[in-house]
């Protein structure tokens, strides 16, 4: 690496230190604010249970960190290389560079190295760290805003395409369920429901006693392929889940959507640099007065492109596109422009 590659980089994380830490700072303070009233609210009951409220809130916003960063990443990757083309146009230093030789694209090789490490660092967080994190910080939700030390879950799911499955209460920590609502789509099986269900390890499906059986009763076998595992993903968002996880809950299910997350944790890696090659010959024009015209349109092209992922991943998951194809089209697409869009800046 060669002295201006040296110069370029510490500008580049300079700026890139400055916008994560205003991104992490303005996504907790609004996630708090939102949220004031609900924990002063359970301050007093929080203690009780024998737990510091600050404390608690600090680790609480702590172990959201991997989260903010998982969703914020590429945002702050090219809003830093854009204050920092800003800061070489404004000091006079980026043209006696090119008059020394070096091309936009070379000037700028640093910042497209540091994006695509960037990148692979998500997609290590996203299989290593934020998942493991993901329980406790759950818990610790629940401790702040429910004042209760267990985990409760409560929410549909689709163990196949046949089967839609209500879950009210169930409980992460001794994996039983209080109630259960079982529907068949397809099939004209009827309906079903159980309440105090319990996980049976050796028949690997829940079991219970039907309403008003006696306690010497048999037990009955829940016959839907749900795992206190799969309720455990499923209940998890997008970013909680690692890519093993999505794997799968997409084998047990067969449910679109975690064949298009799957592709989604590659993708949206890869919009670290998929957005310098976008947002950064808008900004790289040699006319001082376009700069924050510049500015405009690159932010405008990088959120265009996140609306266009975000409609394709929306069709993939309806089964209205084919996975792969909702998953990686707009990477293509607008990486394809944006190779072009580089290669086009005038020197």
């Amino acid at each position: 690496m060669k002295k201006l590659d040296r110069y370029v980089s510490s500008c580049f994380l300079s700026s890139y230190g400055v916008c994560l830490l205003f991104f992490v700072s303005m996504f907790v303070l609004i996630d708090l604010f939102a949220k004031t009233e609900e924990l002063i609210g359970r301050a007093d009951k929080v203690a009780k249970l024998g737990y510091s409220v600050a404390q608690t809130t600090l680790e609480y916003y702590g172990l959201m960190a991997p989260f903010i960063f998982l969703q914020v990443a590429p945002f702050v990757t090219v809003m830093a290389a854009i204050f920092a083309i800003t800061r070489l146009r404004r000091t006079n230093e980026f043209v006696p560079m090119i008059a020394a030789g070096r091309s936009a694209f070379r000037i700028l090789m640093p910042m497209f190295v540091f994006a695509l490490v960037l990148g692979i660092g998500m997609v290590l967080v996203q299989q290593f760290i934020a998942p493991g994190l993901a329980d406790r910080r759950e818990r610790l939700k629940e401790l702040l805003f429910s004042a209760k030390t267990e985990r409760l879950i409560t929410q549909p799911f689709r163990p196949s395409e046949d089967v839609a499955v209500n879950v009210v209460d169930y409980d992460c920590d001794d994996h039983t369920i209080k109630f259960v609502d079982v529907s068949y789509l397809l099939s004209k099986e009827p309906s079903l429901t159980a309440e105090n269900l319990t996980w049976d390890e050796g028949k690997q499906r829940f079991v219970y006693r039907k309403k008003g059986a006696p306690q010497d009763a048999p037990f009955e076998v829940l016959d839907v392929d749900l795992s206190p595992e799969i309720i455990e993903a499923q209940a998890r968002g997008p970013h909680d889940l690692s890519y093993s996880q999505a794997e799968f809950v997409y084998g047990k299910t067969g449910q679109a959507k975690y064949k298009v997350l799957l592709h989604y944790h590659l993708t949206f890696p890869l919009s670290n640099v998929l957005l310098l090659l976008l947002g950064l010959p808008f900004v790289l024009r040699l006319e001082k007065r376009s700069l924050m015209v510049g500015m405009v349109i690159a932010i405008v092209i990088c959120a265009s492109y996140f609306a266009f992922d975000a409609v394709m991943r929306n069709l993939g998951e309806k089964d209205a596109l084919h996975p792969v194809l909702a998953a990686w089209f707009g990477v293509i697409f607008f990486g394809s422009l944006g190779v072009v869009l580089i290669d086009g800046v005038k020197t």
